[in-house]
């Protein structure tokens, strides 16, 4: 860790446990004189403020560093800059009732002047806020006498209970919550669709056939078939469309932990009737007509990798020119390693461009130009 001054500019137990942490290297009154490197960071150079002297960090042959620049923090006041009143810094300055300077203006979270930045205090910012917005409102219908309108709820319509799904046992991949969340979208399946196992006889393909084995029990749209793996397609499961034909949608790995929700995503597609993208987007999606394959490295816990693997998935269920394959790179270390994966997730297309970052179906359309 690089600190520019000669100590930190707080004071906590944090920072004295940081300290003496013997796994982090502190170097204080030094700054980062320069970073080199190729596709990734290769070689960091660090000067002492104080002395003058660089200190050269080489990755080696075989990995590379990452860097991460800490700055301090932006408020975002361009809607209320010049209107409401704030610190020096940026902040709104509000009352105990989040009231700002101006009537009927309350701010609630870390756009206000306060010691602790955290979803808890946000909420909390919230809740008072909405109260004391309602006692404002409340006030200024009697004095302005204005009538007040009600919205009356509406009771929702009762949709027919779906069939009970199969009773999971001890062993099962999918436990009871899981199975009984799918029957209605299996349910809306329209067409029938398979899941084809490569299997190459390891721990992962055990997973894999367990999992498509009970999601075909779930549903008479769905069947599977295991077939043996073949280079580049090892434990992998494939979406096969009601014709038996591979819809360019495959997942290396066990789509498990946050990927699971967004692999349904891509049977549903598959199935139909699919995801309603809109009529702009559709014809965006039909208009592709030159072959792109999409890789995409993901992580089972990032929590932004399935948004982009459901995008991408849902243009290629639409479009055979278009493949997707997903791998779960705690599986395939020569691919991080290929393209000096340092974040998930990351889209590659066609072996060729490397993008990172979460995006929706216009942003990968974009990139598919």
């Amino acid at each position: 860790m690089v600190v520019r001054r000669d100590d930190f500019s707080i004071n906590s137990a944090a920072v004295e446990e940081l300290k003496e942490n013997p796994k982090v290297e502190l170097h204080f009154n030094t700054e980062v004189a320069r970073v080199e490197g190729d596709s990734a960071v290769r070689r960091v150079v660090l000067k002492d403020r104080k002395t003058g002297e660089e200190t050269v960090y080489e990755s080696g042959s075989d990995g590379f560093y990452g860097v991460f620049v800490f700055v301090g923090y932006t408020p975002g006041n361009d809607l209320i800059k010049g209107q409401v009143e704030l610190n020096p810094q940026g902040y709104v300055i509000a009352d105990r009732n989040q009231k700002t300077n101006i009537d009927g203006v309350y701010a609630a979270g870390d756009i206000c002047v306060k010691e602790l930045r955290q979803v808890v205090t946000a909420v909390s910012d919230g809740a008072v806020a909405a109260t004391s917005l309602e006692k404002y409102l409340g006030s200024q219908y009697r004095k302005l006498q204005l009538k007040r309108t009600y919205v009356k709820k509406l009771e929702p319509k009762e949709e027919p209970k779906p069939e009970a799904a199969p009773a999971a046992d001890d062993n099962s991949f999918l436990d009871a919550d899981t199975r009984a969340a799918l029957a209605p979208v299996l349910g809306r399946f329209t067409n029938p669709i398979t899941l084809r196992l490569y299997d190459d006889h390891s721990d992962l393909s055990r997973e894999d056939a367990e999992m498509i084995k009970e999601l075909a029990s779930l549903s008479d749209k769905v069947s599977y078939e295991v077939v043996d793996a073949v280079p580049g397609k090892e434990h992998t499961i494939a979406i096969l469309n009601d014709k038996k034909e591979e819809a360019g949608l495959r997942f290396h790995g066990v789509p498990g932990g946050h990927e699971f929700n967004s692999f349904i995503l891509a049977m549903y597609n598959v199935a139909g009737p699919g995801q309603d993208v809109g009529e702009a987007l559709q014809k965006r999606i039909d208009s592709i007509d030159t072959s792109k394959a999409l890789t995409i490295a993901v992580s089972l816990s990032c929590t932004m990798c399935p948004d982009l693997v459901a995008a991408a998935e849902r243009i290629a269920a639409d479009n055979p020119n278009v493949t997707v394959d997903v791998y779960d790179l705690a599986h395939y270390p020569e691919l991080q390693k290929k393209w000096n994966i340092m974040s998930v997730p990351c889209l590659i297309v066609n072996d060729k461009d490397v993008h990172f970052g979460k995006k929706g179906g216009e942003g990968i359309l974009d990139m598919l130009k």
